[in-house]
């Protein structure tokens, strides 16, 4: 009843919400205040391999010089693919 209470849509207040769960989990003898363990890092993915099929990009070239240079490499290799049109 306590929580019900002073839970904020009934008209409690978010502090007075938040005393009451955190007394109600020290006298019923709830969840302690620990910190939870920390998860093992997980393994970063294998970079993708460089080869040909692999476009270089200079760092420090401006977008719009390498779409203008690209776009035309692009549209040569998807004419001259064996896919289906």
């Amino acid at each position: 009843m306590l929580l019900a209470a002073a839970h904020p849509d009934s008209g409690g207040t978010d502090e007075l919400f938040v005393w009451a769960w955190q007394l109600r989990d020290v006298v019923c003898g709830g969840p302690r205040l620990e910190p939870k363990p920390t998860p093992p890092p997980r393994p970063s993915p294998t970079p993708p391999p460089h080869g040909p099929d692999r476009v270089p990009f200079p760092g420090d070239a401006d977008f719009g010089e390498l779409t203008d240079r690209y776009q035309g490499s692009n549209s040569e290799a998807l004419h001259t693919s064996n896919l289906p049109p």
